[in-house]
């Protein structure tokens, strides 16, 4: 008899499992497919609200700074000795190097601090040191390495 009230009770309860699962499954058919009921509740009023769109401000240009350790590719019009190469060409970055102390080095002008300066700074510094040895001096510079702000990825 025991037997049997155990087996009575594990077919109820599989059957009652049966039923809610199943339940579960069941289609919502209160509303057609796409019909749309206004609840028209106070707790749900409509309200209007804008909200302001601050306008974007410009990104401020930065340009980058020379700094020590750099490489600098000097081009002055005319002028080959202040294109440094590099003998065999291969695995070396050809120009100038700045210095610890933030100098460059070039025929005619020496030492030229430029550090601390942008890439159009320092043409304007090399031009106006140029001016003194030749006439009209035609200055462009480049950076061929950057080498004064590590870059770290983590």
């Amino acid at each position: 008899m025991k037997k049997q009230s155990f087996k009575q009770v594990r077919f109820g309860l599989s059957l009652l499992v049966a039923a809610l699962s199943f339940s579960g499954c069941a289609p919502y058919r209160d509303l057609p497919a796409g019909t749309v009921r206004d609840i028209g509740s106070s707790v749900v009023a409509r309200e209007q609200v804008s909200v302001p769109v601050p306008a974007p401000e410009p990104s401020p240009v930065m340009d980058y700074l020379v700094g020590a350790g750099d490489v600098l590719m000097v081009n002055v019009s005319g002028r080959p000795e202040f294109t440094v190469t590099t003998p065999g060409g291969l695995g070396k970055v050809q120009g100038s190097r700045v210095d610890g102390s933030g100098a460059l080095h070039l025929p005619l002008v020496g030492t030229v601090p430029v550090a601390g300066l942008t890439v159009s700074q320092v043409e304007q510094t090399l031009t106006s040191q140029l001016k003194k040895y030749l006439q009209e001096p035609w200055v462009v510079v480049e950076v061929a390495e950057y080498k004064s702000l590590p870059l770290y990825l983590l």
